[in-house]
């Protein structure tokens, strides 16, 4: 989500006060309407660092906003995993997330830790926003991005879950590739051919999988590195 400088920035001082007292009150009334306290919330904006035209919300309206969102989750986790971006063909998209969720939470490790007690309350869609959580981490917290591959929306629907079980079959690839030596001393003369036929069973196995994410990737590169301290 890309929000523009001169839209979004309030930069009256004599009213930013205002609006953020405003906004931090309406946090505590259940009535509100939970799309509108949200799109609120990407308003409070702190500062745009220059370089990156990255947005800083504020902080105590993130704080604010969190309190609501763990005491009331439903509306945050059910809207959480979206499309990337607006297309006009359905099989050309991405899978992402609400944008701001590192801010709101602070990092990784806390929101982990909410969307786990969402998953043992029963939120909700919490099922495609922990299978989306997977995908992300080993996408390096980037969406997820898919071209010709059926309808994007589709898979939300399905909540994911053939793209984890992809997900699941590159992490066996990983950890039979771990098991590989890559120190060519310690490999013995009789067990380079056999490693070497595995290694490229491995990276046979890769190209079926329609999974591009970095993990795929980085297991790639591994591999390759590995035949070639093989040889």
């Amino acid at each position: 989500m890309k929000l523009k400088e001169d839209e979004e920035l309030i930069k009256d001082d004599d009213i930013w006060p205002f609006i953020k007292e405003k906004f931090i009150q309406k946090v505590n009334d259940s009535s509100i309407d939970e799309a509108s306290l949200l799109n609120w919330l990407y308003r409070c904006v702190d500062n745009m660092e220059e370089t990156s035209r990255h947005l800083n919300l504020d902080r105590n309206c993130l704080d604010a906003y969190r309190r609501r969102v763990v005491d009331a989750p439903s509306y945050y986790i059910k809207t959480f995993v979206r499309l990337g971006m607006v297309s006009s063909s359905p099989d050309w998209n991405s899978v992402a997330c609400e944008p701001f969720w590192r801010q709101i939470f602070g990092d990784e490790f806390q929101f982990e830790s909410f969307l786990n007690e969402c998953r043992e309350k029963r939120i909700e869609k919490s099922d495609l926003v922990w299978n989306f959580w997977q995908l992300y981490k080993a996408n390096e917290y980037e969406p997820i991005s898919y071209e010709n591959q059926g309808s994007v929306q589709e898979k939300i629907d399905k909540d994911l879950v053939e793209e984890v079980s992809k997900l699941k079959e590159l992490s066996r690839i990983e950890n039979e590739v771990s098991r590989i030596p890559d120190n060519k001393d310690s490999v013995p003369e009789e067990d380079k051919t056999q490693y070497k036929q595995l290694l490229h069973q491995y990276k046979k196995e890769l190209d079926g999988i329609t999974l591009y994410i970095s993990l795929n990737g980085r297991l790639k590169s591994a591999i390759d590195k590995k035949l070639k301290i093989l040889e």
